[in-house]
């Protein structure tokens, strides 16, 4: 059951259609009942996205400290806090900071309804996640670090009938209508532009333009043609050549000697064929066969296999084990603890609890949050893993640790410009400690 409040003023909505009723009902149970901090809308162009938010701005806007607001394709994070901060708290970034507001008690609950129109700020959303904020956004694709997507239904024929005007639907049925404007509510309702669209998809093709398309397509198989017939034509000369020049002698079986001078020869362009040359090269070249086409033990074959075996056995490095007995390594309890871990917990969970931290941002890949890190060299920035509350992975930045929140205060004052635009807030020890030992109790690894 909806609360009886919201459900009345859901119900005052009469131009609403039926599926986005039944879609809005849905939304206002989970936030009630589960408790999802992030829902997605998901919907293609026309499906109602932006009808859908404003509604339920309407019926949040008396329970909830509401911020509404479309998001624009070049947004940055620094002019997402601003909106938000003027929204909900009515400052200026002059006057504060939204971080600074976050960090103080709320009298209601904050609600954030962004219209995804464009590219949603992510990491806006990331910050925002890390805080008690409720967040419904839409968009045309669903949202992996949000709680949960919900699909935008599509229009039905009964809804598209009673949209549409009687006389409009004496021309052309409403299913008809429908399945041309591809469920997109603007298309229906202007079919002016179904018109437009349809007459431009069957525009006929003028005789010159099809005169001038099959002409290319017939200089290009002509190209192709004259090149394959060019490259098999050259194949085969070159191939005629190299048989009428190539003098056929008798080829000799293979013998060891034979593979051992080939591979002592540094340089096998050396190695000619016999019968190719005449005078002293000629002579040496003839001698090389008649060693090769002598016996082997004239040649002495066992002695050189003998040198070859004993200089490979010399070459090769001689490994004696000091002992059988297997080694037993012995890890501390910390030591295990600390093997682990793939960043900086181990140092963070040797930190007084007591004690605070500046946390400078959550990102969603390991690979973000180094850069993040190795950009500021002069910073002494630690990495720890958490899980999202929708059960994903987390790469968290801070700086720590501080026997008091001023002094954290105070050096938050001195970090770069860029660090400082992304707002970064402060947190306890305890709460990194909490977050590291739930991740790993989720890995299935628990520590006392």
């Amino acid at each position: 059951m909806l609360p009886s409040t919201l459900a009345t003023k859901l119900q005052a909505h009469a131009t609403i259609l039926p599926s986005q009723r039944e879609l809005l009902e849905r939304v206002l149970f989970q936030i009630e009942f589960n408790g999802f901090q992030h829902i997605h809308l998901v919907g293609a162009a026309g499906t109602g996205k932006t009808t859908l938010g404003l509604v339920l701005a309407e019926l949040f806007s008396d329970s909830m400290n509401l911020a509404y607001f479309s998001a624009q394709p070049d947004m940055s994070t620094s002019q997402c806090q601003q909106l938000l901060l003027q929204q909900w708290f009515g400052l200026s970034d002059h006057e504060g900071t939204l971080m600074q507001q976050l960090e103080q008690p709320q009298p209601q609950p904050l609600l954030w309804i962004l219209d995804g129109q464009g590219a949603l700020p992510a990491a806006c959303l990331s910050l925002l996640r890390a805080h008690p904020v409720h967040i419904i956004t839409t968009g045309p694709e669903v949202l992996p670090e949000a709680d949960l997507n919900l699909a935008i239904p599509a229009i039905t024929v009964a809804e598209a009938e009673s949209l549409l005007p009687a006389d409009m639907l004496r021309s052309i049925p409403a299913a008809q209508r429908l399945q041309a404007a591809a469920g997109n509510l603007h298309l229906l309702l202007e079919p002016d532009r179904i018109a437009a669209n349809q007459q431009s998809s069957v525009l006929p093709r003028s005789p010159a333009q099809i005169y001038s398309t099959l002409a290319l397509v017939l200089a290009l198989l002509l190209c192709t043609g004259g090149l394959v017939f060019w490259w098999l034509y050259q194949a085969d000369e070159h191939q005629v050549v190299e048989a009428d020049n190539q003098l056929r002698s008798p080829v000799s079986a293979w013998s060891p000697v034979q593979q051992a001078q080939s591979t002592s020869s540094p340089d096998p362009t050396a190695q000619t064929q016999p019968g190719l040359s005449s005078g002293p090269e000629h002579s040496e070249q003839s001698g090389a066969v008649s060693m090769l086409e002598m016996p082997a033990a004239e040649l002495g074959l066992d002695a050189v296999e003998a040198e070859v075996d004993v200089s490979l056995e010399t070459n090769l490095p001689i490994v004696t084990p000091e002992s059988d007995a297997p080694v037993d390594v012995v890890l501390t309890d910390a030591e295990t603890r600390r093997s682990s871990f793939l960043h900086d917990e181990a140092e963070l969970l040797s930190m007084d609890k007591a004690h605070y931290a500046l946390q400078l941002g959550v990102f969603a890949s390991v690979a973000a949050a180094e850069r993040m890190q190795l950009s500021y060299p002069e910073l002494p920035v630690m990495i720890y893993q958490r899980q999202s509350t929708n059960q994903l992975p987390q790469w968290v930045l801070v700086l720590a640790s501080y026997a008091a929140a001023s002094e954290a205060r105070a050096i938050r004052a001195t970090l770069p410009a860029a660090i400082q635009a992304e707002t970064p807030f402060i947190k306890t020890i305890a709460q990194i400690w909490q977050e590291i030992e739930d991740f790993q109790q989720m890995q299935g690894n628990r520590f006392e």
